[in-house]
């Protein structure tokens, strides 16, 4: 079939690093290796990020003096468009991206769909957590959601938000992230151990993951200390931005030489074929653990597909997102969120029981092989082209 011009349109890009910037990344480099001609479109670094390339095209868009981030957005994508052509557009988050994306296809009658990342269909009212809790900024989600020829979910709790959000059922399409097997192909030998200072001997649990309330960190380190009480050698490692405002947590449980917090670690993403810390981490750990602290707190973690793919043993909580691929006692442990003695008991399980690791890890394996990035760009391709197909009939 004839090859697609997308546009990936998103609030923002790498270096930045999350969940949205790694998805984008993998997605737009997915879809150029099946021969489509893919521009990112982000906000950031217009000068400083010049020299930097990556397999498909980065478009960074500048600020202008005098004139809202909004407007100046919408202009310049306009511009783009025209000179380059645009099949169909792929906002990353209904807001702003989304919103300024919708704005553009009132005038031109290009195709849109939205991609949600989290804060921006996710609701959790008891921490503040989520854009439509702003009541000027629901409406403009609602609006994007409502007009846009389809829109993508991760997992079943964004079907429900984005049902909730407006978006009519017909028009979502369930597409997960992705898995880069090439991260975990035996060749990295980066010792993280000596780099960090953990003994031979510990039994590393490993979560990865910028610190936001939602992810539950604080449960998971209020559950150390039976933990470590139950399992003397084990050895929590914290992946993450931010990770540090965990300190005086683990500091009051005494813990502190059991845990170590590697703060920001740059992703191997910035640096293809260069020396990946967090791949080396989950060659080295025993359990992985997705603490998600409530429902809608998580879609579906890269990291926790991550893990599957390294086989390390999966400890998670029973919420959306991990549901969608944790089955309990079969390729990972399922535990009830937002309780620091669940975690531990599930983790202290894990450790406790070979056969039981020994058989969730061999069967995540398994069932991780159908999350590669090439077939998960090829269901973004189908949604595209349906959401062509759509636009045509309605215009």
């Amino acid at each position: 079939m004839t090859p697609l011009k997308i546009i990936l349109f998103s609030n923002s890009f790498l270096p930045q690093v999350g969940g949205r910037e790694i998805v984008v990344y993998h997605l737009a480099k997915a879809l150029t290796g099946l021969g489509h001609n893919v521009r990112v479109i982000s906000p950031g670094g217009f000068r400083s990020e010049r020299h930097r390339r990556y397999p498909f095209t980065v478009q960074r868009l500048p600020s202008v003096p005098g004139v809202s981030p909004i407007t100046s957005a919408r202009w310049i994508l306009k511009a783009t468009i025209a000179r380059y052509g645009c099949d169909v557009i792929n906002a990353h988050t209904t807001y702003t991206a989304g919103y300024i994306a919708l704005q553009l296809k009132r005038k031109s009658g290009l195709p849109l769909v939205i991609t949600p990342h989290g804060e921006d269909i996710h609701v959790i009212p008891e921490i503040g957590h989520g854009l439509r809790l702003d009541p000027q900024i629901e409406p403009c989600i609602r609006e994007v959601l409502q007009a846009a020829e389809r829109s993508t979910a991760i997992s079943d709790s964004v079907v429900a938000s984005l049902k909730d959000a407006g978006c009519a059922p017909e028009r979502i399409r369930e597409i997960p992230n992705g898995v880069d097997f090439t991260r975990f192909d035996g060749h990295n030998t980066l010792d993280v151990r000596s780099r960090y200072g953990i003994a031979p001997d510990k039994r590393i649990v490993l979560t990865v993951g910028n610190y936001v309330r939602r992810r539950g960190h604080e449960e998971l380190v209020r559950g150390w200390r039976a933990i470590v009480e139950a399992n003397p050698q084990a050895h929590l490692v914290i992946v993450g931005r931010r990770t540090e405002v965990l300190q005086p947590i683990i500091d009051e449980a005494g813990i502190a030489d059991s845990v170590t917090l590697t703060g920001g670690v740059p992703p191997v993403e910035l640096n293809p074929g260069g020396e990946d810390v967090v791949a080396a981490f989950y060659r080295e750990a025993e359990v992985y653990v997705a603490p998600g602290m409530s429902e809608g707190s998580e879609g579906l973690s890269l990291a926790l597909l991550d893990a599957m793919a390294a086989g390390t043993a999966i400890v998670a909580t029973a919420i959306s997102g991990n549901r969608d691929v944790i089955v309990d006692g079969a390729n990972g442990l399922m535990v009830r969120p937002g309780e620091p003695s669940a975690i531990a008991e599930g983790v202290n399980r894990m450790l406790s029981d070979e056969a039981l690791r020994t058989a969730c890890r061999t069967q995540a394996l398994t069932d991780v092989q159908p999350y590669s990035w090439e077939t998960i760009a090829q269901q973004y391709v189908d949604t595209y082209r349906e959401a062509m197909a759509a636009a045509r009939q309605a215009a």
